[in-house]
């Protein structure tokens, strides 16, 4: 699966060259997976974090190098996501930009004429568990809101009050600096409500590309495992350690 995942973003990279920067977190792989991820000659930055910390270190560690390299967009993908477009970059950020009050756009595979089969509580038969969600703003807890933007270009858009979530979406830098807790805080889906409780603080819309450029591989039962463990409160002061090691090189 992460190969796949890899592989899809080797793409991404030879489509838009050095236009991208691709940074890659690993939370303490076995050395020989190590050494092939020291071996991909594509990728730009590569952070060896000798522990895992989840998806708490990566979030971070995007948000710090990004600012500090000046780069104006972000798009964070954990290693279950696999692209299957690669064309979306420079439209996807022009209706961004004209449309200042959204935040982020979403990239994930989403349809707003099948709703039945993305909606986490429907009882379709052919319901997509690994990409559905529920049809509501998870802080608000109002029906998702849509409506289409008219833009002529290779993708549609609707302008949505949905809530942020960690599936691949292209954000702005100083918007993703905003969600993150700098502070000790548990990873995985306690980081994320933190993340989503705070870019509905900051009352942005949510753009979303129809039909998506990417796609979540995980097994639905593996993330409803996750959901049901207890993570540790991962130390901010120890994290950003990490980070600085790696901070203008």
């Amino acid at each position: 699966m992460i190969w796949r995942c890899l592989n899809s973003v080797k793409k991404l990279k030879s489509t838009y060259g050095s236009d991208i920067c691709v940074v890659i977190w690993d939370n303490n792989s076995i050395s020989p997976f190590q050494e092939k991820l020291k071996s991909l000659s594509w990728m730009d930055r590569l952070i060896l974090c000798n522990e895992n910390l989840y998806d708490y270190g990566a979030v971070h560690g995007l948000s710090i190098l990004a600012e500090d390299m000046k780069i104006p967009y972000v798009i964070y993908c954990n290693d279950d996501i696999e692209f299957l477009r690669f064309d979306f970059l420079e439209e996807c950020k022009e209706v961004l930009e004209e449309h200042p009050h959204a935040g982020y756009a979403r990239l994930n595979l989403f349809d707003f004429y099948r709703l039945q089969i993305f909606d986490k509580q429907s009882v379709d038969p052919y319901r997509d568990e690994s990409n559905s969600q529920r049809i509501y703003n998870w802080t608000s807890k109002e029906q998702v809101d849509y409506r289409r933007i008219h833009y002529g270009g290779l993708y549609e858009y609707f302008l949505t009050n949905m809530h942020w979530h960690l599936f691949p979406g292209l954000c702005k830098t100083s918007i993703f600096k905003e969600l993150c807790p700098f502070k000790d805080h548990s990873p995985l889906q306690s980081l994320e409500g933190y993340m989503i409780k705070n870019y509905h603080l900051l009352n942005l819309k949510t753009i979303v590309l129809n039909k998506g450029v990417c796609h979540h591989m995980g097994v639905q039962k593996l993330s409803m495992r996750l959901k049901q463990t207890r993570h540790p409160v991962i130390r901010w002061d120890h994290c950003k350690t990490i980070i600085d090691s790696y901070r203008g090189l």
